[in-house]
């Protein structure tokens, strides 16, 4: 069976390349068409085949500028062709990267990782109309996909204003990668710390808040706080036992799918987050609690974790969800030829 793999951007590392490397992994001999490819952006399972870029590969250097081009967004996805022989296209979007053009016949199965409509907001009023015109574009050409899948119930339900139907399947993540060990092996006793866009001075307040507290920064060091703070990239092998050897994640983070919560919950430990988060509709679990942000900046009394115990293995439960098993067992039962 020949498959063909697309996507809206292959620029950096993020988890929706993640989602990609999967695919890639299940495909192996699969072709990749996106709108805009960085070769040296990333290495992984995902860039090794044949990439079949549009011309906006010359002109988009992070994947935030797709905003300027959205004019060109129709005529870039009309201008690469999926050829006949292509049994199956499987598609991870963002909302944009289904329209690539293709032979009627060719099935398109399409998975709505986020909606670029719902988490950017274009400037201007020539962005607003260019943008518009993309999304109606992107809303036409999804009602050609044989099968859409959706990430959260946001997604299914913006779709279905729109007259599309959707299954909801949620993203993953490589839980086996952050095992629950047992209780003996890690005495859990610094304070995880996830800045996301916080600023100097905020992440200054918290560490003064927290003072007499072991607090260890996620990422790479921030210009103007002490490097030694930051764990850099490790990796998850080398993540692992650092989720496992604290008590508390606090996070800030801002990316579509909650990654370092999800590994922080998979390791048994508790994780707080801004009450207005939009990784919450992924994070339903009595292992997070959601909290005003000015709160959460304020925090400096950790009473809270004292009647705030709950079972390990239930963390793991929630985590376990987003086991990757499931994703790749849907996606084959319904490509794959009966």
């Amino acid at each position: 069976m020949k498959v063909a793999i697309s996507t809206d951007w292959v620029i950096g590392r993020d988890h929706a390349i993640e989602m990609l490397d999967m695919l890639a992994e299940l495909y192996r001999e699969a072709d990749l068409y996106t709108l805009a490819y960085k070769p040296e952006s990333l290495l992984g399972p995902v860039v090794e085949r044949p990439i079949h870029a549009t011309y906006l590969s010359n002109k988009i250097q992070a994947s935030e500028q797709i905003f300027n081009w959205a004019f060109a967004l129709p005529s870039a996805l009309k201008g690469l062709f999926i050829p006949c022989s292509t049994d199956a296209i499987i598609n991870i979007s963002r909302g944009l990267s289904h329209g690539f053009k293709k032979c009627e016949k060719t099935p398109l199965y399409t998975y709505v990782y986020e909606l670029y409509w719902l988490n950017q907001k274009p400037m201007g009023w020539k962005q607003k109309l260019f943008w518009s015109q993309a999304k109606n574009f992107a809303l036409k050409e999804f009602k050609k996909a044989k099968k859409v899948w959706s990430a959260n119930q946001v997604i299914h339900d913006e779709l279905l204003a729109y007259g599309i139907e959707s299954e909801i399947l949620e993203p993953f993540f490589k839980v086996e990668e952050f095992p629950l060990f047992p209780e003996s092996v890690f005495k859990r006793e610094a304070i995880l710390l996830d800045p996301g866009s916080l600023g100097v001075q905020e992440i200054e307040q918290i560490l003064i808040n927290l003072e007499g507290e072991k607090v260890r920064l996620l990422g790479n060091p921030i210009s103007g706080l002490d490097p030694a703070l930051f764990l850099g990239t490790p990796c998850a092998g080398e993540l692992a036992p650092i989720f496992a050897s604290s008590k508390l994640l606090i996070s800030f983070d801002e990316s579509i799918f909650p990654k370092n919560a999800l590994a922080m919950l998979s390791c048994g430990g508790r994780v707080l987050c801004p009450s207005d988060t939009k990784q919450k509709i992924y994070l339903d679990g009595e292992g997070v609690r959601f909290i005003e942000k000015s709160d959460l900046l304020a925090l400096n009394d950790l009473n809270l974790l004292q009647d705030w115990n709950p079972e390990p293995k239930k963390l793991h439960a929630h985590a376990n969800r987003f086991h990757g098993t499931r994703f790749k067992r849907k996606i084959e039962v319904m490509v794959e030829p009966k």
